[in-house]
């Protein structure tokens, strides 16, 4: 890997370590927005079939089992994380899964092992994600499925039509919540301290992995490292849904949250209805995309 890849994966294992305790309640759009996608899903695609052997990659702590663990058949559940915080939270919840601190660019399987794979809001957080495809597809068996959800759309970004509505949305947010943004702003002036950056910091200092301290933005930025607005607005910056299409069958395609942050943040009726508009205009490039593939 290159010197930026390493930097990537070691910022995600300690951040993740870091927030692992705190990390479902920081996260509501992935915690609480998506829980009945993840159920539709499930019931349509994976109600009929029994998996004898189901992996949920970058388990965090435990979403995935904790949503469909009731509506669907399976055997075996693994659950794999970089982060060792994130799997004890998880672990501490649903003894009974199977538990591997591996990274998603390594996976510690036999060829053909599953039958299903899960990764959610996963992809985004690496740095080689065609390396970790072609690991994901080794250990898939044959006609086997994969579910990614919750990934940033390349395609928005290209869209200038929603760009420009999702920085307009950004700012609607702030005006919208003038004391959070306020005290936001006076932090930054003041110079506030965030500890979980700082401690980031002087663990990739204590350990040679970079001689300066970042800024907070790059930090940002590395986490979510194919967000197109995480530490810094970065257009043209996601993942392309159809990248899959030459390892992989697309059983399924949907992209959702055109108005971008907007759509998790307000959930007022009319932006509803103007947000159903935009996706019929412009079916495939919603902020988010969920697809299914099939090997």
């Amino acid at each position: 890997m290159s010197k930026e890849h390493i930097l990537v994966v070691y910022i995600n294992r300690i951040f993740h370590d870091l927030t692992a305790s705190d990390y479902d309640r920081q996260h509501p759009e992935i915690f609480l927005l998506e829980k009945e996608r993840i159920k539709g899903l499930f019931k349509r695609f994976f109600g009929d079939g029994k998996f004898s052997k189901v992996i949920d990659i970058g388990s965090g702590t435990g979403f995935i089992y904790e949503t469909v663990k009731d509506i669907f058949k399976y055997g075996d559940f693994y659950m794999v994380d970089i982060s060792k915080s994130m799997l004890m939270v998880a672990k501490d919840r649903h003894p009974e899964c199977i538990y591997i601190n591996a990274s998603a660019l390594r996976l510690p399987f036999k060829n053909e092992t599953f039958d299903l794979v899960i990764l959610n809001s996963v992809l985004h957080h690496l740095p080689d994600i065609p390396s970790a495809m072609k690991e994901i597809y080794r250990i898939l068996k044959h006609n086997g499925k994969v579910l990614i959800n919750h990934e940033p759309n390349l395609r928005f970004s290209w869209n200038t039509v929603l760009w420009i509505h999702h920085i307009l949305s950004m700012w609607f947010i702030k005006l919208a919540s003038p004391i959070r943004w306020l005290k936001s702003v006076i932090a930054n002036l003041r110079g506030v301290r965030n500890p979980v950056y700082d401690e980031i910091n002087r663990r990739l200092l204590e350990e040679g992995v970079i001689e300066q301290p970042l800024k907070y933005e790059e930090i940002s930025a590395y986490i979510d490292y194919f967000s197109p607005t995480a530490g810094y607005i970065r257009k043209g910056r996601g993942l392309d849904p159809y990248m899959f299409a030459h390892l992989f069958k697309i059983l399924y395609l949907e992209t959702y949250d055109h108005l971008g942050k907007l759509s998790e943040k307000i959930r007022f009726p009319l932006i509803k209805y103007y947000e159903r508009f935009l996706k019929k205009l412009y079916p495939t490039d919603g902020s988010k995309f969920v697809v299914i593939l099939e090997k």
